[in-house]
């Protein structure tokens, strides 16, 4: 979640301060670089003094705006105490202290997820356009007995009801924006020796690891750079149209082939690594992020630039040791 501080309009006035909770996230990191380079003062909320250092090293050319704040981690392993209750209770926990003890707050931008909005049922059905008008219909039990992945989905979806339930019954003096980005890729920011944290990378990760006999089906065919996720948030900080809007911020369909693809032809160094055999490419639904380029001007890359970058930055990470 990211948390703006202010006012808001179509003209900000650097130096306001910006909160950015779970600064160190590969999303979040980018945040905190786009609002950096955009002249605003940061303050992060981190979990360990360790990732302190990892973040103002990351941002060392503007640390002097950059400040932190300590929030330990106290999640508890399994879908209902890790992702469900977290998501709700975070959620509302920090907008009922913005509402008591953040009077100059004027604006809290949301991560929620692309995947959100994806109905089980219709799944990714050629003939869906997905829009912000559409909600997924993950229930509690299914959340948690499923999978992690549905287990992730169903608490970004109950974090960003919590939100919007928050808003309408507690009437705060602070306005909300919802921006749901689909899977993310593009470079990281703070090296990790844990790829797997982010799952969209890791699945890059296992493309190039010489392990997978074929590229195999593609669970979630909607992506982002994360750069233009990252740009969005800032955009919706900044763009008084947005008041109250959620935001589906795709910029294209993509296959694990695709990638695969593009890999072949910008890495060499790689062939050996790649899945030799090919995985059947189908037509999926889509995802309209009109609603996203007319208010916030979102202007999203093309998919091999952004393979390109992510692969680039996983390798620079993997030969360093990290």
């Amino acid at each position: 979640m990211t948390v703006t501080q202010s006012t808001c309009g179509d003209a900000p006035n650097p130096p306001e301060t910006v909160l950015v909770t779970g600064g160190s996230g590969f999303l979040a990191s980018h945040v905190v670089r786009e609002l950096l380079q955009q002249g605003y003062s940061v303050r992060v909320t981190v979990r360990s003094e360790t990732m302190v250092e990892k973040v103002l090293q990351a941002h060392a050319r503007d640390s002097q705006r950059l400040s932190y704040v300590l929030v330990p981690d106290m999640t508890v392993p399994d879908n209902v105490n890790d992702l469900l209750i977290p998501a709700i209770s975070g959620t509302r926990g920090i907008l009922q202290s913005i509402k008591k003890h953040g009077p100059d707050v004027k604006r809290v931008v949301l991560t929620s997820s692309g995947g959100v909005m994806v109905d089980p049922i219709l799944g990714f059905d050629r003939d869906h356009l997905y829009t912000e008008d559409d909600w997924g219909k993950i229930t509690w039990d299914e959340a948690a007995k499923g999978s992690g992945v549905v287990g992730y989905l169903a608490s970004k979806q109950f974090a960003e009801r919590t939100a919007w339930d928050f808003i309408e019954n507690e009437q705060p003096s602070f306005d909300l924006v919802a921006i749901c980005p689909p899977m993310l890729f593009g470079p990281i920011i703070m090296p990790t020796s844990d790829i797997s944290a982010s799952p969209s990378l890791a699945s890059v990760y296992e493309l190039m690891d010489a392990k997978l006999e074929s590229p195999g089906e593609t669970p979630f065919p909607f992506c982002v750079d994360v750069r233009d996720a990252a740009k969005a948030h800032v955009r919706a900080y900044e763009t008084a149209i947005a008041s109250n809007q959620r935001y589906l911020t795709v910029s294209n369909t993509y296959s694990h082939q695709q990638f695969v693809d593009i890999m072949r032809k910008h890495f060499p160094s790689l062939e050996g690594r790649l899945p030799a055999g090919r995985a059947e490419e189908n037509e999926v639904a889509g995802g309209d992020n009109r609603k996203a380029i007319r208010d916030l001007g979102f202007a999203p890359g093309g998919l091999e630039e952004t393979v390109v970058d992510t692969v680039k930055r996983l390798l620079e990470i993997e030969d360093s040791g990290h």
